[in-house]
């Protein structure tokens, strides 16, 4: 605006002063209030004008924000991940009927396998048969859970999400498919994303739908034109083809993977790789004679021998042959947050971030049933 509110008080002041004085008693001071009265209507003609032009800018930003918000909801899975799409029993392509197909996206469908499996698009997030409420908290965007990681744990989190960007930035991504799982816990590639580009193709795995749709809204504002599968499913056994994953991302999905199961999550996993595959992420675990680990078997009914012990992740990678298996110690904490009910106070809590690359996926018959 052309005049603050005390400075025009000041001009209106002037003029009313101006007219109280002379009364008008010569010509030429009706001449010069004349003049003031013109130059004031002047000010407020050009100050007209520019709020009327904030307006229709205001406007303008409404329309843009109203298509934007229409375009998102109507977002689905892109076509290509068809191909993507398989049976996770039969290792055979999923079929699908009664789609909902807008340009390149499916909105709404049904993929089926003569097997029985089953799976449903739904707003565009892949709801397959195997859901279950989650066994954690979920905290990716709850402020309340979030708020109970220390800040010194945050800071090593992100720390070693950097390590795994920096490996994935040196990488030729066009065409390959990335995923990450337990997405409702933590994500590590959100933030990175519109730094590796549109040429990537993401999975992401969470146990809810609220999550991943919440997910969802975020990645299309912050990378709108990525190429995105977003997949409610509660474990590892994914449908997606044979040898299809280029990167597996962990962000602690194999510790909470560990306080479930006996099963090591690469024996899951090993169907998916290829001979080129890699996993990176971080992992968390305590020194061997910490009461954190006795707390874990008391409080978890059947977790694997090594959960959150460092030797979990050498046996974890032990059925696929290494040609690189790289850690990183990225520090560590006695206080990463009253998140970690299992963690005893003041023991250190220790972070690696980690890369893995296969010559071949040892594919067992046990982790073909």
């Amino acid at each position: 605006m052309s005049f603050p509110l005390r400075a025009r008080r000041a001009k209106y002041h002037k003029i009313l002063s101006y007219k109280r004085i002379t009364h008008f008693r010569e010509e030429r001071d009706i001449h010069y209030f004349v003049n003031l009265l013109t130059e004031k209507k002047a000010k407020l003609a050009q100050e007209q004008n520019q709020i009327a032009h904030t307006i229709q800018r205001i406007d303008e930003l409404i329309e843009e924000t109203s298509k934007s918000q229409v375009q998102e909801a109507m977002k689905g899975m892109p076509l290509s991940f068809m191909s993507y799409l398989y049976c996770p029993c039969c290792r055979v392509p999923l079929k699908m009927t009664d789609a909902s197909i807008q340009q390149s996206s499916v909105y709404e469908g049904k993929l089926t396998c003569p097997c029985g499996y089953q799976a449903e698009l739904f707003e565009g997030i892949l709801i397959t048969e195997n859901v279950t409420t989650s066994p954690y908290h979920s905290c990716i965007y709850d402020e309340e859970i979030i708020a109970e990681w220390s800040p010194n744990f945050i800071s090593l989190t992100e720390k070693s999400c950097l390590s795994m960007y920096k490996e994935l930035s040196k990488h030729d991504l066009k065409n390959k498919l990335i995923v990450e799982t337990n997405v409702d816990i933590f994500v590590s590639l959100t933030k990175y994303m519109p730094l590796l580009g549109e040429e990537p193709n993401y999975v992401f795995c969470g146990h809810s739908l609220e999550m991943m749709k919440r997910l969802k809204k975020r990645v299309e504002y912050s990378c709108p034109n990525a190429t995105v599968l977003y997949m409610v499913n509660s474990d590892l056994h994914m449908p997606l083809r044979t040898q299809s994953i280029d990167y597996f991302i962990d962000s602690f999905s194999f510790n909470q993977f560990s306080l479930l199961n006996k099963r090591l999550p690469c024996e899951i996993l090993a169907p998916y790789l290829h001979g080129e595959s890699k996993i990176m992420g971080t992992y968390m675990f305590f020194s061997p004679a910490s009461k954190s680990l006795r707390k874990i078997k008391e409080m978890y009914p059947d977790p694997h021998p090594k959960a959150y012990a460092l030797g979990y992740l050498e046996e974890n990678m032990d059925g696929l042959d290494a040609k690189r298996f790289q850690k990183e110690h990225v520090g560590q904490t006695d206080n990463p947050g009253s998140y970690f009910i299992y963690h005893e106070e003041h023991e250190l809590a220790h972070l690696y971030a980690y890369q893995y690359a296969f010559k071949e996926a040892k594919l067992t018959q046990e982790q073909d049933s």
